[in-house]
């Protein structure tokens, strides 16, 4: 895990969905072989069946390439409904020096959609990373949009027992952790992203294999 916060950055510094237009998406009343043959359609850069398990498993896909995500951490979800009685190992060792509160995280990926490895203990479905030549939101694009994806997904939390000031704080996040699923050296304004999330003083958790130069 590389860390960078918006006190000293570097000097060369660089769970809900979002809908889609109904036809990109098949009826749901078709019949099993004809689902099959539409789960292979491409959605953008993924395949319908894909979008349709991350949809199941609570991601925001955001962006007109289909490429980036938003989940809602496990923490941020407990602080905000425990009033951060509990919180993540990133705030317990982090915020004093960064600032870090598990309630106002993004926990995202630029490119859900690419690794350049296939580690067999890996939980994520190699089946879905692609090698094909992508097209590519920008950087100012996924910066905005993983924000917006952010706040969605937080009012689901408005229905269920929470502390209402932490809910309030949650929607002007000041922390991303880029991670989730994906190699995100594999989007290529990574150094340009990074960049205006520090400019716009957020603290920045990045997850890598490592495997990049």
């Amino acid at each position: 895990m590389i860390m960078a916060n918006n006190i000293n950055p570097p000097q060369n510094s660089q769970e809900g969905i979002s809908n889609i237009s109904e036809d990109t998406i098949s009826e749901n009343n078709i019949s099993e072989q004809s689902e099959t043959k539409e789960n292979t359609k491409t959605i953008e850069n993924i395949k319908e069946k894909q979008f349709k398990q991350l949809q199941k498993a609570s991601y925001r896909v955001f962006g007109k390439n289909k490429h980036s995500a938003v989940k809602l951490c496990l923490w941020t979800k407990r602080s905000i409904k425990t009033g951060e009685a509990d919180f993540c190992y990133k705030q317990k060792f982090y915020r004093s020096s960064c600032g870090v509160t598990a309630h106002r995280c993004i926990q995202m990926t630029p490119v859900f959609t690419k690794c350049n490895l296939r580690c067999s203990h890996c939980w994520r479905d190699h089946q879905y990373f692609s090698r094909e030549k992508h097209q590519w939101d920008s950087a100012q694009e996924i910066f905005e949009g993983s924000i917006e994806a952010q706040q969605a997904l937080l009012t689901g939390l408005g229905g269920v027992p929470h502390s209402p000031t932490h809910l309030t704080e949650a929607n002007a996040p000041n922390q991303v952790a880029i991670s989730l699923e994906g190699e995100p050296f594999c989007y290529p304004h990574l150094d340009e992203l990074i960049g205006l999330y520090l400019k716009n003083k957020f603290s920045v958790f990045l997850v890598t294999n490592g495997t990049f130069p």
